[in-house]
């Protein structure tokens, strides 16, 4: 979960990426999302603005060949970008095309990584 935070005024900026396992949070699949705030008894305003939820979609891959592996994500989950990396932690590199699914890999002897990026915006 990517949290970022804006101040109006000022235009500082926060930005965390925190671990969540929402399912075992919450004890299921669903859940509402909401927003609430607190000033310790003193008359303040809060605005949110560009609220967005996207639900991640999940890659999933098949071998197909000895030199193929096929990935592929729900065709629902439109406005994601496949993009890869030799490393986990990137740099992620958008895959040329844009890609639908599924998408076919072509393995060699070198570390590949992929994920599903909403747009091409690097977290």
């Amino acid at each position: 979960m990517t949290v970022v935070l804006k101040d109006s005024v000022t235009s500082d900026t926060f930005s965390a990426t925190l671990p969540a396992d929402l399912p075992s949070i919450v004890g299921g699949t669903t859940a509402y999302v909401g927003f609430t705030g607190a000033d310790g008894g003193v008359t303040s305003g809060q605005t949110v603005s560009n609220f967005a939820y996207f639900p991640l979609p999940v890659l999933t891959q098949v071998q197909t060949g000895p030199t193929t592996l096929q990935i592929s994500w729900p065709s629902a989950a439109g406005g994601y970008v496949l993009q890869q990396a030799t490393d986990v932690t990137g740099p992620w590199v958008d895959i040329a095309g844009p890609p639908s699914s599924p998408y076919n890999a072509t393995i060699s002897g070198t570390r590949k990584f992929y994920r599903l990026s909403l747009g091409n915006a690097e977290p």
